[in-house]
């Protein structure tokens, strides 16, 4: 993908994020919230919630920096890295913004199906809304960078196809964990992940404008 589209695309996802929140705002999508929970529950086993629940864990804030902090490191790209930590950052203000301001109840009590296992100091952390969701913001800001590090990497053949898979497994069963565990909305997920993927965007756009190329297969 060229620099250009990469900014075009960071730009849309994120007018895309201001229009969910604008929706949020409005209410209008409460019904669909509600009736997209009590349907993903209804389809997800109770048996699965365990395993579900791990990924609130590498969700966290903590987890996804020091992964993101060890990525960059192993690769030798230490303007890439001060650049995703400013914009991850910057993402993690929109996230409170939204949740302080949108003020979208989170999901009731009897929704609540997370198991926890272990609670790092963020967790602690309480704002008066749930929208946008800080784990799928998080987790896409970081899979999206590794999806395009991979996309122009010299990495080829099966093993290409099997990262590209399980990034893509992991993708999905992040936010879907989000709604089936009842912490958050779907609009909350949807709203978290365009912000997410807008920011890793605009990080790896001005990564390719230094001209650098992943030669690590």
């Amino acid at each position: 993908m060229k620099k250009k589209n990469m900014y075009f695309a960071s730009a849309l996802l994120f007018v895309a994020f201001i229009a969910i929140s604008l929706l949020v705002r409005t209410d209008l999508l409460r019904t669909f919230d509600f009736n997209t929970t009590v349907r993903i529950q209804n389809h997800t086993p109770r048996i699965l919630d365990p395993y579900l629940s791990y990924f609130s864990f590498f969700g966290s804030f903590e987890v996804t920096i020091t992964i993101l902090i060890i990525f960059a490191l192993l690769l030798r790209k230490y303007f890439f890295l001060s650049l995703s930590i400013v914009l991850f950052g910057v993402s993690h203000l929109f996230e409170l913004v939204g949740k302080n301001f949108l003020l979208q109840p989170a999901p009731p009590f009897l929704f609540h199906r997370t198991y926890s296992f272990f609670l790092f100091p963020s967790s602690y952390v309480h704002t008066n809304g749930s929208y946008p969701s800080g784990h799928s913001m998080r987790s896409i800001f970081l899979l999206v960078i590794m999806f395009l590090f991979l996309w122009n990497s010299n990495v080829k053949g099966v093993k290409r196809t099997v990262f590209f898979i399980l990034i893509g497994v992991i993708t999905f069963l992040m936010l879907y964990s989000r709604v089936s565990l009842g912490e958050h909305w779907t609009t909350d997920v949807i709203g978290g992940a365009l912000l997410g993927a807008s920011s890793a965007l605009f990080v790896f756009a001005h990564y390719k404008k230094n001209g650098k190329k992943i030669t690590h297969a």
